[in-house]
């Protein structure tokens, strides 16, 4: 074994440098990769299979602390006097096969609400998004989803619950509340 404490010393400088890059990563879930925007909230992500397929592309931006234009439904959070943020998302199916979103999980990073706290339905996504189906290389968008929480910052998981052809994958929407 070589005793070199320089070659040492690197090493664990590199250890070092390796972990602080990754205490910054934010928790995903199913098998993600994303890029960030520089105002740490807006991105592009690619949906993949267990296997590595990529299925779907998510793009999402970053509205503010209040509402695009007219809300298409009533929240139950008034965003004038609380701290609210807005995103806008769009699911774009990459394959040549239909997706269809079977349900979506909704979970934050911290506090009591890290385990999922609420399943909506394919109805339910139906009624927000229009559809519960992703056309082949298709696109559902959602306008005005919003997030608040009691953590500054937090990120709430819209963990949708997708399947092509009998098999089943995930697609992780990240929406990063901030006071």
């Amino acid at each position: 074994m070589n005793t070199n404490p320089f070659i040492r010393i690197n090493l664990l400088l590199l250890g070092l440098a390796l972990l602080a890059s990754c205490s910054n990563s934010k928790q995903s879930f199913g098998n993600m990769s994303f890029e960030w925007s520089s105002d740490k909230r807006s991105y592009t992500a690619i949906a993949k299979t267990k296997e590595g397929k990529e299925m779907v592309k998510v793009e999402c931006r970053y509205v503010g602390k209040k509402p695009d234009g007219k809300l298409e439904e009533s929240i139950s959070r008034d965003y004038r006097y609380n701290p609210t943020d807005f995103y806008h998302y769009k699911f774009i199916n990459l394959t040549d096969k239909t997706i269809t979103l079977e349900s979506v999980d909704y979970r934050f990073d911290r506090g009591q609400y890290k385990k999922v706290f609420k399943r909506k339905t394919r109805s339910d996504i139906a009624d927000y998004m229009k559809s519960s189906v992703l056309e082949p290389k298709g696109t559902l968008e959602r306008k005005n989803s919003w997030v608040w929480g009691k953590f500054n910052p937090d990120v709430l998981h819209k963990i949708y619950n997708a399947k092509v052809d009998g098999e089943e994958f995930l697609i992780d929407v990240h929406l990063t509340f901030k006071h």
